[in-house]
């Protein structure tokens, strides 16, 4: 028997479901990955045939599905209307983005600018400051609204230029992924029905997030779904004639009479330590009663109720089908000592993972002949500056370069981790040393620079001209550290929001901080 619709199930677990594929809705994303292939590999032979059919005079964005086309064709054009919900520009020299009709910011869904229309033809790059490359603060406050201002400040600019390039939002790696298209398909179904509650999204997180056994937590579910074959629920589908509670005879056998009203279930509540609770949801659903709980007790308290909840309905069988019904108060220790046994159980399996952090919590001098650059970041909240500290030193700790600036931007951790590795090396292209060692305390960022995987994310310009870097300053290895190692260019980062200038020194110790070590 079908106790909930299809729909529903495939709907997210944080607003109800249980997170089934949607068919449909997966299958548009598996054509939208071949749209992507397409405007990704102009010279693959497939892209050519196509284009030389139905898009000959234009591009592959503009494209469409005309009278008489074949299916696959008429397929991925549906796929790429998706792929067009989640496309934005990277900004790399900015000279092939519009302003206003291009989407490049990054804020879903338009990703375009909220402030008015000033100019049809602005370009991207006309934001930009080419000597300091960074975005041109003076213009930005005259063209757009403080909340544009904000998120066009977190998009980094390349010191290299290059080519704009059309990348995926919802991946942070900006490679269209049939994941990333399935979740944004699914959201935007769910987009015109009601919004959840916040009070309802947080139960379900909580929900999901219980530290009770699975099929308690499906238990629950189906209580909230309604999904339970209660006897009213079995009379509603004509299954069975009487909705009448067979256990006391006196009320229709609802969810919330079964589990929390029935004087069966009554007797049970009153052998635990929420009896009074429960008595203040008296008319309430079983849906509403469990919310209330959910608000009203701790997160221990709540998963005893689920148990015992579970407990009740699994007596309640019992009683329908002529099985042994258990005292009220041995119900509720059994369902105690359930809940204590899973919850020790998944303590006994969990291994703590062992301390990634090597041994030495100080800086380690590179080997003779060699120079370490180390680099940091740091952040002040409320502030559209972040602070890069750098420092380039030799095998006796001296300082052959370092450097102390402010950085214009909202980026990301990740991202100011980067940029802050860039000024550093070109710290060291600037003094013309070289940095054969690289070192901060970034496992993503270090990760992302020695990665061979195409990366179309935030970053890409950013690592680019980093790997360019490299390359020019003689960097044999990068390499993570503890921040206990960093700490040197850590303080270097935080300078600037005392100092509010940039800082260099060359072939001397930085004074304000050197005592420090």
């Amino acid at each position: 028997m079908c106790w909930s619709r299809w729909e529903n199930l495939c709907k997210p677990k944080a607003v109800g479901g249980l997170g089934f594929r949607d068919l449909s809705l997966f299958n548009r994303s598996l054509l939208a990955k071949q749209a992507w292939r397409v405007l990704k590999s102009p010279n693959s032979l497939i892209t050519k045939i196509f284009k030389s059919k139905y898009f000959n005079h234009t591009d592959f964005l503009h494209a469409s599905a005309k009278i008489g086309c074949s299916h696959v064709w008429r397929s991925i054009m549906w796929g790429k209307k998706l792929l067009l919900e989640g496309l934005r520009w990277r900004v790399g020299n900015g000279t092939g983005i519009k302003v206003f009709s291009d989407p490049w910011i990054p804020r879903p869904s338009s990703f375009k600018p909220i402030s008015s229309n000033i100019d049809s033809d602005l370009r991207v790059s006309d934001l930009i400051d080419a000597e300091r490359h960074c975005w041109d603060i003076q213009k930005l406050d005259s063209i757009f609204l403080p909340i544009d201002k904000e998120v066009i400040l977190s998009i980094p600019i390349s010191v290299r230029g290059g080519d704009d390039c059309l990348s995926w939002h919802y991946d942070k790696n900006g490679i269209f992924t049939v994941k990333s298209g399935y979740w944004l398909a699914l959201n935007l179904s769910i987009k015109n029905q009601p919004s959840p509650s916040s009070i309802s999204q947080k139960w379900w997180k909580g929900l999901w997030h219980l530290d009770i056994p699975p099929k308690i937590k499906m238990f629950i579910w189906r209580v909230c779904s309604n999904a339970l074959p209660n006897l009213y629920n079995l009379w509603i589908r004509k299954v069975v004639d009487d909705p009448v509670c067979f256990r006391c005879r006196n009320h229709a056998e609802t969810v919330s009479h079964a589990l929390f009203w029935c004087p069966a279930s009554r007797k049970v509540w009153r052998c635990s330590a929420f009896s009074n609770i429960i008595s203040a949801f008296k008319k309430f659903s079983g849906f509403d009663t469990l919310i209330g709980l959910f608000c009203w007790l701790d997160k221990a308290d709540f998963s005893l109720v689920c148990v015992i909840s579970w407990s009740i309905w699994n007596d309640r069988n019992e009683a329908l089908h002529g099985g042994f019904v258990k005292p009220a108060e041995h119900i509720v220790s059994n369902a105690g000592d359930l809940l204590l046994e899973y919850q020790n159980t998944g303590k006994a399996l969990h291994i703590n993972p062992k301390d990634a952090v090597t041994a030495h919590k100080t800086w380690l001098a590179p080997p003779p002949g060699l120079l370490k650059l180390n680099t940091d970041v740091s952040f002040r909240e409320g502030s559209d500056l972040m602070g890069i500290g750098a420092a380039i030193r030799n095998s006796s700790g001296k300082v052959v370069a370092a450097v102390s600036k402010p950085f214009l931007g909202k980026f990301s951790v990740e991202l100011g981790e980067l940029i802050a590795l860039r000024e550093g090396l070109l710290l060291a292209k600037r003094h013309d040393v070289d940095a054969n060692i690289v070192e901060l305390d970034s496992v993503n960022a270090i990760a992302a620079i020695n990665s061979d995987k195409i990366h179309l994310g935030d970053a890409m310009f950013i690592i680019s001209d980093i790997q360019a870097l490299c390359r020019e300053v003689g960097v044999q290895y990068c390499k993570a550290s503890p921040r206990d190692t960093n700490r040197f260019a850590h303080m270097l980062a935080n300078l600037p929001f005392s100092s509010g200038e940039e800082l260099q020194w060359r072939d001397t110790d930085p004074q304000c901080i050197f005592p420090v070590f």
